[in-house]
């Protein structure tokens, strides 16, 4: 159990978000990909948007790891939303495929 007194300028409080926030994504894009490999997406447009969406966390995580501020929006900020778009975008793919 991580303390409430935590801030952004604690280590454990930072990689437990990003664990916490890895947790909410992760899984609905994998969900994603493979409901978009059932309904026939391109694979080399799945790849380019996984790739995308792999990279924007992975550099994500790294920031939550690295920067600690509690101002807003901090660099990560840009990563997350780099890999919501792509997740949106998958799931627009999909929906377009039916």
């Amino acid at each position: 159990m991580v303390s409430a007194e935590l801030d952004h300028f604690s280590f454990v409080f930072r990689s437990n978000r990003t664990f916490l926030n890895s947790l909410e994504n992760v899984p609905l894009f994998v969900l994603s990909v493979l409901v978009a490999c059932l309904v026939g997406v391109n694979a080399e447009h799945l790849l380019t948007v996984t790739v995308i969406f792999f990279v924007a966390r992975l550099v994500h995580m790294v920031l939550f790891y690295a920067i600690a501020t509690n101002k807003n929006p901090s660099p990560r900020s840009y990563f997350y939303m780099i890999g919501l778009f792509a997740q949106l975008y998958l799931i627009g793919v999909i929906y377009a495929s039916f």
